[in-house]
C-alpha cells in the first residue's frame, strides 16, 4: 500500500529488467510494472506514474503445485527435466517464479544438496584444516552424542553442521565433562531441554534422511578448557567437512529457531495475480523503491533489520568456513556454495550458477575462504602472496570487530579456527592473534581508542584489547626495515627444568615475498636478546608466550593531557624535559617558535581545536591518544617513546620516526598505553638504547 492520501491503479504494462546477469532468451524473471497514482494536492487531483521494480516476478505459465502436493513420480519427473535442461540444452530458459510453502521442504534442500554433490564437487569439497583425530555428532535416530576417533581405514561418518546464536543460552545446559561419559546411551538426549534452533535441526535432518548433526553445544563439553582447546582451533576442519552447513538466520535470533520447520514460524505470505495471461507472485525479498523525478515513495519497505546471526562474532569463522551453507531466512531459504546460489521464489536450479548475489539485498553474500585467492591458486603461481596475506588478514580483522561478543573473553576463541586455517594455509603462526611474519611491523596495528575490551590476562600488545583496532597498513608500512628484533620466551616442555630460561626469536619466522626486496635483519642496527642480557630475578618474571622482549632506541617523554577525550582515551602531547639534547628542523626552517610547530601539527592531524597548555618540558616532539585506565587519569604521564620502525617511505636513509609505541614502565615491565604521532620535522634526536619488555 501507498501511505498518505493516494489512489493508486495498476496499470497493464510489463516490462523486463535489464540487463540480466545470465543470457536469459526470452526475458528475467524479476519484472518492473507501472503504477498510476493519484494524489490529492491543494488545487485537487494530480495523475504520476511510478516504475516499481524488483517488487514482482512473472511465470509465463501457471504456477508449478507445491512439492508437498506433488506425486513422488511428478517431482522425479520434474528434476530429471531441469537436469537435462541445464546439461544439454545451450540455449537456457528464463528463470521462473515459484510460490513459496508455509513450511520449508526437504526435498528443495535435497535437490539442491544432490546438484552441488554431483556438479561441484571438486570445488566444493574441499576441506581445510586437516584430519580431524576425533569428534562427537548428535545421531538423532539413537537420541544420544556419539564419539567417532579417526582409526587407521576408519571414516568419520557424514554429518551436517549447525551456525546459530546462542542468546541466553547457558553453557551448563549443554554437553558437560560428566554427562559425556554416558552421551552414548540411547535416548540421552531426552535429558536436555533443547534450544529452538538444535530441536529444529534434529526434525530438519529427519526429513531429509540425515543422521548426524554437528552443533557446539552438544558435541564440545561446555565445562571443559581441554576439551575446548583442542576443538576451537580445528572449528575449520569441522564446518569445511560438513556435507552443509545449516544457518539459522532468522530475524529474531534464538525465537526463531529455523524459521519453516514448525507450522507457522514464517513471516508474510506471497500475493498472486494475473496480468494479460501472465502470473504475476510478489517477491519475498525486494530491492525496491518507487522513483520518479519528483517523489520517491517505498512501495515496499525491504526490512532493514539485520538477524543476529550475521552481527555475532562467533558465527564469522563458521560462515567463511563452511563451503556449503543452508541459510534459514524469515521469509525462506537460501543455498550458497562456492559455485551457485539458489532460493525458494525463483527457480534458478536449471541454470549453471544459479541466482546471482547481487539479486538478494536481505542478506550478506555468504562469501567463504574457498574463494580467496590466497586458497585457490598456488603459492607459486601468486606474485604477491604475502601482500595478498595481509591484505586478506586486514579485512578478516576488520569485519570481525565489527561484529559483537557475549563474553569479551572469548575474543580470541571465536578467532582461533580462523587462525588455525590460515597458518595451514600460509605457513604463518600466530601469536596473540598477531601474525609473525613480519611480526615487529604488525605491532603497528591501529585503534580509534574509543571502544576498549574490559580483558584480563591479555597482552597490551595485542589488538585484542580493542574492539575498534585494525591492522597495520600493508602498503605503508609491512615491508619497511625494522629497528627491534622481538623475542619470547618459549614454554618448557614437560622433561625440562620448569625452571629453564630459554627465548625463541620470532623474526626467525618473518617471510617475504619473492617480488619484494629481501630487508637484512641486520640493517637497522637493533640487536638480539639474550638470555645473558636479563637478570636471574627479572627471568623469573617473564611468562611464556606472553611477554615480548627486544633492545629498542628510546626516549623518555612526558604526555600531557588534552582538553579533547575519545571515548575512554584521551588526547595528549608529547613533550621532552628541558635536559633533553634536541635539535628542531620544521618545513618553515630552523628557529621556529614552539606555537607554530603546535598550530602546524595539529592542523596535520585534523586536531586545531586543540589548544596546548603550557608546560616545562621544552620541546613538543608528539601526539598520543593514550589508555587513561592504565594510567588512572593522570593529567602528565611520564612515557617512553619506542622506535618500531628505522624509517618509512621510498628511502629507507630517510628515517621518519612517526612509527612508535608509546610505553609505561613499572618495576621492569611495560605495557602499551598509545602509538604516538611523532612529528617528522624532528632531527637529531638522541635515543637511548633500552631492554624493553612488555606484556
Amino acid at each position: 500500500m501507498v501511505k498518505g492520501d493516494a489512489i493508486c491503479g495498476l496499470r497493464r504494462q510489463i516490462s523486463p529488467l535489464g540487463p540480466p546477469p545470465h543470457p536469459f532468451a526470452d526475458g528475467y524473471a524479476r519484472i518492473a510494472i507501472e503504477l498510476e497514482v493519484q494524489f490529492r494536492t491543494y488545487t485537487g487531483r494530480e495523475n504520476k506514474s511510478f516504475e516499481l521494480a524488483d517488487a514482482f516476478q512473472a511465470s509465463p505459465m501457471p504456477l508449478p503445485l507445491p512439492r508437498s502436493k506433488q506425486s513422488p513420480s511428478s517431482q522425479d519427473s520434474v528434476l530429471r527435466t531441469r537436469r537435462s535442461i541445464s546439461g544439454q540444452h545451450t540455449t537456457i530458459s528464463p528463470p521462473e517464479a515459484r510460490p513459496v510453502e508455509v513450511d520449508c521442504d526437504p526435498c528443495l534442500i535435497r535437490e539442491w544438496l544432490d546438484l552441488c554433490l554431483h556438479k561441484h564437487s571438486d570445488t566444493c569439497s574441499s576441506p581445510l584444516g586437516g584430519l580431524i583425530p576425533k569428534i562427537r555428532l548428535v545421531d538423532i535416530q539413537k537420541e544420544a552424542i556419539i564419539e567417532f576417533p579417526r582409526t587407521e581405514g576408519g571414516e568419520i561418518p557424514p554429518y551436517i553442521a549447525l551456525s546459530w546464536v546462542w542468546g541466553s543460552t547457558k553453557a551448563k545446559s549443554g554437553l558437560t565433562s560428566d554427562s559425556a561419559v554416558r552421551a552414548a546411551e540411547p535416548g540421552f538426549l531426552n535429558s536436555f531441554c533443547l534450544p529452538p534452533a538444535v530441536e529444529d535441526s534434529r526434525k530438519l535432518l529427519e526429513g531429509l534422511g540425515e543422521r548426524f548433526l554437528w552443533v557446539d553445544l552438544l558435541c564440545i563439553a561446555q565445562d571443559d578448557e581441554a576439551d575446548k582447546q583442542f576443538y576451537l582451533p580445528r572449528m575449520g576442519a569441522v564446518y569445511s567437512r560438513s556435507l552443509f552447513t545449516i544457518v539459522a538466520n532468522g530475524m529474531n535470533g534464538l525465537q526463531d529457531g529455523l524459521p519453516g520447520v514448525k507450522p507457522d514460524t514464517r513471516l508474510r505470505s506471497q500475493i498472486t495475480f494475473e496480468i494479460d495471461g501472465i502470473t504475476i507472485i510478489s517477491c519475498l525479498e525486494p530491492r525496491l523503491r518507487l522513483r520518479s523525478d519528483e517523489y520517491s515513495i517505498a512501495i515496499f519497505k525491504q526490512n532493514e533489520v539485520v538477524p543476529p546471526w550475521q552481527t555475532r562474532a562467533w558465527t564469522l569463522q563458521e560462515k567463511l568456513l563452511s563451503p556449503r551453507c543452508l541459510l534459514m531466512g524469515s521469509r525462506q531459504m537460501y543455498w550458497e556454495c562456492l559455485q551457485a546460489s539458489y532460493c525458494e521464489e525463483t527457480w534458478f536450479e536449471h541454470l549453471p550458477n544459479g541466482i546471482e548475489k547481487t539479486m538478494v539485498a536481505t542478506y550478506e553474500p555468504m562469501e567463504s575462504i574457498f574463494s580467496w585467492d590466497l586458497v585457490r591458486q598456488p603459492r607459486e603461481q601468486q606474485t604477491n602472496y604475502y601482500q595478498n596475506f595481509h591484505r586478506c588478514f586486514a579485512d578478516l580483522l576488520e569485519r570481525y570487530n565489527d561484529r559483537k561478543l557475549t563474553f569479551e573473553s572469548d575474543v580470541l576463541n571465536a578467532f582461533q579456527g580462523m587462525l588455525s586455517i590460515l597458518t595451514g594455509i600460509t605457513e604463518v603462526e600466530f601469536l596473540w592473534g598477531l601474525p609473525c611474519s613480519l611480526f615487529e611491523q604488525n605491532l603497528l596495528w591501529g585503534t580509534f581508542g574509543k571502544s576498549k575490551r574490559s580483558l584480563q590476562d591479555v597482552p597490551s600488545w595485542s589488538w585484542l584489547n580493542y574492539r575498534d583496532s585494525k591492522a597495520a597498513d600493508y602498503s605503508e608500512i609491512l615491508f619497511s626495515p625494522v629497528a627491534i628484533r622481538c623475542s619470547y620466551r618459549v614454554k618448557p616442555t614437560p622433561n625440562e627444568d620448569k625452571r629453564g630460561f630459554h627465548l625463541r626469536q620470532i623474526s626467525n619466522v618473518r617471510q617475504y615475498p619473492s617480488d619484494i626486496e629481501q630487508l637484512d635483519l641486520n640493517s637497522s642496527g637493533a640487536r638480539l636478546v639474550e638470555v645473558d642480557d636479563i637478570v636471574p630475578s627479572m627471568q623469573s618474571r617473564i611468562n611464556p608466550l606472553f611477554h615480548i622482549l627486544f633492545w629498542a632506541d628510546t626516549i623518555d617523554v612526558q604526555w600531557q593531557r588534552r582538553d579533547t577525550s575519545y571515548g575512554k582515551n584521551i588526547v595528549g602531547d608529547l613533550l621532552l624535559y628541558p635536559s633533553a639534547d634536541v635539535t628542531m628542523k620544521t618545513t618553515e626552517g630552523e628557529g621556529s617558535d614552539l606555537q607554530t610547530k603546535i598550530a602546524t601539527f595539529l592542523a596535520d592531524h585534523g586536531l586545531n581545536s586543540i589548544q596546548p597548555k603550557n608546560s616545562d618540558c621544552c620541546e613538543l616532539v608528539g601526539h598520543a591518544i593514550i589508555d587513561t585506565q592504565r594510567v588512572n587519569d593522570r593529567e602528565k604521564v611520564d612515557c617512553i617513546v619506542v622506535k618500531v620502525l628505522a624509517g618509512i617511505g621510498n628511502t629507507h636513509s630517510s628515517a621518519k620516526y612517526d612509527r612508535a609505541l608509546l610505553i609505561v614502565e613499572k618495576d621492569g615491565i611495560a605495557q602499551v598505553v598509545g602509538q604516538p604521532i611523532i612529528l617528522k620535522g624532528m632531527k637529531d634526536i638522541k635515543w637511548r638504547e633500552k631492554l624493553v619488555i612488555l606484556g
